[in-house]
């Protein structure tokens, strides 16, 4: 029967993706063990002196021990979880192959393989951010405890807190015994019993054991089944995108503290503008308004399965009835209840739109993707940096702005971009993120729309670049035009030469529109090192009226000591400094001012 067909597919998805991740979890307790360990030997191994530690500066440089303890343990380890994600994509493929959709669509295809990356980006991200910021929060208690005179086995036991809550190692047998079977609860997802919640109070009275939900564990623990399920919902979607199915079962067990939303919806059919308007209600648990990526919440273990109205019946209760006429039957001698996932090829990151400062991607390499993954990707690079403690902000925590529009700080809001602008927009953004590295200061923490109407293509201000659409999207336009203007073929003006031909944006020396592009950001980049470099939470009347180091010192190189490869280059010293730095690290040092040259290297 269709019927009992479609229901071992979406059973076989749904199992692959929960074990998984119980997978993943024991892995995940078992790392976090040995990080904890590692962690607490490398803070022991300070100097100590009456049980207290007392160098500062020891304190200060442990930081990079710290960050290499985290990288080697738990993003190595992380990387493995996202590198299993093919077995999913592979799951989806294989049980997409059994619909009555066209055959190309039966295996997997160029863009799926583009799109596996991306999204396994966007999940790495989410376990890099929280490493960074916990990073952060371990260096911080223990400069914060050598400062005060914490005593060290006071500092220890805060750090494996942090580190892993009521999961900390444990000194005796019988509080080992009840740490692992938390854990195995956990993982078997049986936290409502009564023998759960026994073993948790046992260690809270009996050991005095925390369970701060502020630590390294719980965090992991929730992302590790958010990523994977976010990660199975993205494909699914982008497949059934691809396929041209705009309908959807909301699938997947009921269990005894399920969501009454979920209850409610389980096993009914909506389209998606149905589906995307169903969930911008409020309900309990819930984690966003995107019903393809988060579900019904936390921790929600259902699946959207795509059909096709043609395939069935809708019924009056919402649920969709198969017609067993539209799908090829099994022989006697296949096996419905066992599928086995196509090899999904792994993939270099050359291949996925890589592209890093040293070694930009080139616009003959580059692959355009969906706007959802994207704009996700985007998403998730500003996440981290909103939370820069380089950025100043108040005593009650809100951003102090320098400039007069500091909305929408933390955010991606592009609007109706086209899909090859916003790829070419998401990946020299990975660049800038090395640009932010080189010269110390914050990566860049918003991306908006601007109106089309504003004079500049881009701008930047408190970290957030404002791009306009349509002049950004026209940018081979504006050098045609000066191409036109001066009645040549190409772009070869040189120092020496008559600076009325010299181009008015540095941008027009390049003959692609992602170089051109690139050049566009690079440039408001320099504007962002020149008001970022040397300002810190704690720099003093940071604000409208401020002045950063960088314009002090670019105040002081006249006119007459300035040059530029293009006219707009000679507006003023921060102009001069934004069109010199975008060709100085775009490699065009013919085109640089040796006064830049100099001047970029002393700051």
């Amino acid at each position: 029967m269709a019927q009992d067909l479609l229901q071992q597919l979406q059973s076989i998805r749904e199992k692959a993706v929960n074990n998984l991740e119980a997978q993943h979890q024991k892995l995940l307790n078992d790392t976090l063990a040995t990080l904890e360990k590692r962690v607490v030997q490398t803070v022991s191994n300070l100097p100590i002196q009456d049980g207290v530690l007392f160098n500062t500066r020891l304190a200060i440089e442990i930081r990079p021990k710290l960050q290499q303890a985290i990288e080697e343990l738990y993003l190595a380890r992380v990387q493995t979880f996202i590198n299993d994600y093919d077995k999913i994509a592979g799951t989806i493929v294989a049980t997409y192959g059994k619909l009555p959709i066209p055959a190309e669509f039966k295996q997997i295809t160029e863009a799926d393989l583009v799109t596996i990356q991306q999204l396994k980006k966007i999940a790495f991200s989410q376990f890099q951010n929280l490493a960074t910021e916990f990073t952060n929060t371990l260096a911080q208690e223990v400069y914060q405890s050598t400062l005060v005179g914490k005593p060290i086995t006071e500092m220890v036991q805060t750090i494996r807190d942090k580190i892993n809550g009521i999961y900390q190692q444990a000194d005796t047998k019988k509080q080992k015994e009840l740490v692992n079977f938390i854990q195995e609860q956990k993982i078997a997802g049986k936290t409502n019993t009564e023998d759960f919640k026994t073993a948790v109070d046992e260690l809270k009275q009996s050991y005095g054991s925390t369970v701060t939900g502020a630590n390294l564990a719980v965090y992991s623990g929730q992302i590790v089944q958010d990523a994977l399920m976010g990660f199975d919902g993205q494909f699914a979607k982008f497949r059934a995108d691809e396929i041209g199915l705009t309908s959807y079962i909301y699938y997947g067990t009921i269990i005894r503290d399920s969501r009454d939303f979920c209850v409610e919806h389980v096993n009914k059919v909506f389209t998606e503008d149905e589906a995307r308007e169903l969930w911008q209600q409020e309900w309990q648990g819930k984690s966003g308004s995107d019903p393809f990526l988060d579900r019904g919440g936390y921790n929600c273990r259902h699946h959207w399965q795509p059909v096709d109205p043609d395939w069935g019946t809708i019924k009056e209760d919402g649920t969709f009835e198969y017609d067993i006429n539209k799908f090829e039957q099994p022989t006697e001698t296949q096996d419905t209840t066992t599928i086995v996932p196509p090899v999904v090829t792994p993939r270099t990151r050359a291949g996925v739109n890589a592209t890093s400062l040293d070694n930009p991607i080139t616009a003959d390499k580059l692959q355009i993707i969906p706007k959802t993954v994207a704009i996700k990707s985007l998403e998730q690079q500003v996440v981290n940096a909103t939370k820069d403690v380089r950025y100043p902000v108040d005593a009650s925590g809100v951003a102090i702005n320098r400039f007069r529009n500091p909305q929408n700080i933390g955010k991606i809001s592009l609007g109706n971009i086209s899909e090859k602008l916003l790829t070419e927009i998401s990946v020299v953004k990975q660049e800038l993120d090395d640009l932010a590295d080189k010269y110390n200061i914050p990566k860049i923490r918003g991306v908006v729309k601007t109106r089309s109407t504003a004079r500049s293509i881009m701008s930047m201000g408190d970290g957030k670049l404002n791009v306009n659409i349509n002049k950004s999207e026209n940018l081979q336009r504006y050098r045609n035009f000066y191409l036109e203007k001066l009645k040549v073929k190409e772009v070869n003006w040189k120092f020496g030469d008559n600076l009325d031909n010299r181009p008015y944006n540095a941008f027009i020396y390049f003959d692609n529109q992602l170089d051109q592009l690139r050049n566009v950001m690079y440039h408001e980049f320099a504007h962002h090192v020149h008001q970022m470099k040397g300002v810190t939470s704690t720099t003093a009347n940071y604000g409208i009226k401020f002045t950063p180091v960088v314009e002090e010192k670019l105040k002081t190189i006249t006119r007459n000591l300035r040059k530029s490869a293009s006219r707009y280059g000679d507006k003023d010293p921060y102009e001069w400094f934004a069109e010199n730095f975008s060709l100085y690290e775009m490699k065009r040092t013919d085109l640089v001012d040796p006064q830049f040259i100099k001047f970029i290297k002393e700051i």
